[in-house]
């Protein structure tokens, strides 16, 4: 007992007691964007920073948690984008797809889809991206349901877009034999 009359055993070991940690929020909020080139029929793919190209779980969607700097969920998505693989969807080209719930990895993906983008510079993470033609896609994603339940979400947009692109190319085709006429 020391001169306050407390048991100093009692006040070592409060003292080992590691701090409690300020409470986290139960969910992360993300964005992401899944980029379509509609005329090879590819969707772009990075690498995972956590595993390795030489492994099943190494292709993932573009997106990241939301920053505070970021204007909004598409904002975040963009940019992403760009920082992961140097890609940059068209911002006035993209569609919500919607929120996706990973309960595993307690996150929740405002989602979007392009099918116009510039092509950039390379990522600034050092990412390889991948133009994953869509019938492999379900192969390089079946290691992550939420990505993959992102992925066949987009099926409508995706129609919408190969709709889009045919009646472009049968435009210019018009375009094209009547100037020749």
């Amino acid at each position: 007992v020391d001169e306050f009359g407390v048991k100093r055993r009692a006040m070592e070991q409060a003292q080992e007691k590691p701090m409690p940690k300020p409470n986290k929020p139960a969910w992360r909020k993300r964005a992401s964007c899944l980029i379509f080139n509609v005329s090879t029929q590819q969707l772009l793919l990075v690498s995972s920073r956590r595993h390795s190209t030489d492994t099943n779980k190494s292709w993932i969607i573009p997106g990241g948690s939301i920053e505070e700097t970021d204007d909004s969920p598409q904002a975040c998505a963009m940019r992403e984008c760009e920082e992961e693989s140097g890609i940059v969807p068209d911002g006035n080209c993209m569609a919500y797809l919607g929120e996706f719930i990973d309960p595993d990895r307690r996150t929740k993906t405002d989602t979007f889809a392009a099918s116009r983008f510039v092509p950039g510079r390379p990522s600034v993470e050092n990412r390889t991206h991948y133009w994953c033609p869509f019938l492999e896609v379900e192969r390089h994603l079946a290691w992550r349901p939420t990505l993959l339940r992102m992925f066949e979400s987009s099926r409508g947009f995706l129609q919408h877009f190969v709709d889009e692109q045919k009646q472009h190319q049968e435009g210019v085709a018009t375009a094209t034999t009547t100037a020749a006429q």
